[in-house]
Order: C-alpha cells, then sequence, then structure tokens
C-alpha cells in the first residue's frame, strides 16, 4: 500500500470571520508545517490574493460582506488559480450544488479533524 506524503510548508488562505474557526485552523496548518494566512472577509480575501500565490484557499460559506458562493467566482477572475474548498457549519445538498457551481472543488463541514485536513492538502496540494 502506498501511503501518501503531505506537501510540506504550502501557502494556504484561511477565509473565516469567526475567530475561533480561524484560530483552531492556524494553529492547525502551522502545526503541520504550513504557512496559513487568515483573513476576516471578502475585501481582505481579495486584498490578499493580489500580492500572494496560494497553494489552496479553504472559504467560508456566510461571511459578514457576501456569501462564498458569491466570493470564488472573484477569486478566480483575480487570478486565483489554486483549489478553493468551501466550508459550512451546516452542510445540505442545495448549498453543495451552489458551491460547486460557484467553482469550489468540494464543500467541508468546518469541523475538520487534523486527519481530515491532512488528507485535503495531500489531495489537492501535491
Amino acid at each position: 500500500m502506498t501511503q501518501l506524503t503531505s506537501p510540506q510548508g504550502v501557502a494556504i488562505l484561511i477565509v473565516e470571520d469567526h475567530p475561533g474557526n480561524a484560530s483552531y485552523m492556524n494553529i492547525m496548518l502551522s502545526s503541520l508545517g504550513h504557512k496559513p494566512k487568515v483573513v476576516a472577509n471578502g475585501s481582505q480575501a481579495l486584498a490578499a490574493v493580489t500580492g500572494d500565490t496560494y497553494a489552496l484557499v479553504l472559504l467560508d460559506e456566510r461571511l459578514p460582506d457576501q456569501m462564498g458562493t458569491e466570493l470564488c467566482p472573484a477569486l478566480k477572475q483575480a487570478g486565483v488559480t489554486c483549489p478553493i474548498v468551501g466550508m459550512a457549519s451546516e452542510v445540505n445538498t442545495a448549498l453543495r450544488q451552489a458551491s460547486l457551481a460557484a467553482g469550489m472543488i468540494e464543500l467541508h463541514d468546518k469541523n475538520f479533524s487534523i486527519d481530515e485536513m491532512k488528507q485535503l492538502i495531500e489531495e489537492y496540494c501535491a
């Protein structure tokens, strides 16, 4: 059996307005050897992608200034080519379909375990 090895030190943009969730993801990704950057809204996300390149974007579906399904196409228009993974507190079929239609590669529950986060990074950043 082949074991996947997680890429090390990838830049990951976390777009999350809830301080506790943002801190949790930041600490988890840092402990895995990655370089997370946290922003709290769509305007900050667009500014962050203007000057930096990321291997992955973790995008909250409900931000203070817009929905993730609105922000995702704007990020792509701004030049983001890396995978964008949506995150939601409550995942349902309609939101999943809207997220995929907006250009996200998947919609994930916000309660990532460290193993789920490793798997996500191995799958999309290898």
